[in-house]
């Protein structure tokens, strides 16, 4: 025979407490949800980078101001982020350049370059890195190859790697299609070019300079950031100081404005009532001259009276 449970049965209490449970689970779950969606909505642009929006594979939009930013969630808009820090690329394997009929050298080629036009780099590139410096490489030995066909006489081949360099990165310059120092979205802003390929007694001697050659471009590459860094700084900090100081000037305003404010409001109640406005004061005297510990013992049939001359209370005197 079926029976039903009591409400304050045990059964009973362990249902209610099960499904209380359950609720509680489904509102945990849907709370991490909504804030899991509201994140996604959101980004953060840093100075150093790119931020470049896709929707479903086109691209939409280049975003170079740092700071937060709004997006659609995933997949109706993905964010890809492309470094704009200039960088250094070192050609992997040493360029093979022929001095005459019967010698050639090989050097070791440094290539300083940075992403300029992040849109156009990101259709080509997309995130590949590797393939674009690689591209980079493959310029430079067909430069360097069509430079040693020319055979040019103003550039000292075996002595002069700095004017062998520049000659390479003005070819560079004319020889792009697009009549602009970009070529997909990179912009090459210095070669360097040193022999590596020199006599056994000199190796030491070409090794230590090859290392300060690069302790020098790090060192200058290092104090430009750490200047851009700086002024970003500064900049920062006086857009701070203009916006305390304009607040600080409002908040005085508003102030002053204030104080003008309740003098009106305050004449107004002495000219309207001023015998309610005297017994106002009064009291306003007697806080300030008295606290919690005082114990005054006032006449009830006379009147409560202050001497604003002096902070000690007047008292009437008993009949």
């Amino acid at each position: 025979m079926y029976t039903k449970a009591s409400p304050h049965s045990p059964l009973k209490k362990r249902e209610t407490k099960t499904v209380k449970m359950n609720r509680l689970a489904y509102c945990v779950i849907a709370l991490a949800l909504l804030l899991g969606a509201g994140a996604s909505l959101f980004f953060i642009v840093d100075q150093r980078e790119y931020a470049v929006v896709s929707s479903m594979g086109g691209l939409k939009h280049v975003i170079e101001t740092p700071g937060l930013h709004v997006k659609w969630p995933a997949p109706l808009e993905q964010v890809t982020f492309v470094d704009r820090r200039v960088q250094m690329l070192s050609v992997p394997q040493n360029i093979r350049f022929p001095v005459n009929s019967k010698e050639n050298i090989a050097l070791n080629v440094q290539v300083k370059w940075r992403i300029s036009d992040p849109r156009t780099y990101f259709l080509h590139y997309r995130q590949d890195a590797k393939r674009a410096e690689t591209e980079i490489g493959e310029r430079i030995k067909a430069q360097l190859t069509a430079l040693s066909e020319q055979r040019a006489s103003s550039i000292r081949i075996t002595t002069d790697y700095d004017a062998l360099a520049h000659a390479v990165y003005t070819a560079l310059q004319e020889n792009n299609p697009n009549s602009s120092k970009l070529y997909k979205g990179i912009e090459i802003l210095s070669i360097y070019l040193q022999r590596t390929d020199s006599s056994t007694a000199n190796t030491p001697k070409r090794e230590q300079i090859i290392a300060d050659k690069r302790a020098q471009i790090l060192a200058t590459l290092r104090t430009q950031s750490a200047a851009e860094v700086e002024a970003l700084r500064l900049e920062v900090l006086r857009k701070r100081d203009q916006i305390l100081s304009d607040a600080y000037e409002q908040a005085r305003i508003i102030e002053a404005e204030g104080d003008a404010k309740a003098a009106d409001i305050e004449a107004d109640a002495a000219r309207s009532a001023p015998g309610f406005y005297a017994f106002y004061k009064d009291l306003q005297t007697l806080r300030r001259t008295t606290n919690e510990q005082d114990m005054l013992i006032v006449d009830p049939l006379s009147d409560l009276k202050t001497n604003s001359k002096s902070p000690s209370l007047e008292m009437p005197k008993h009949r």
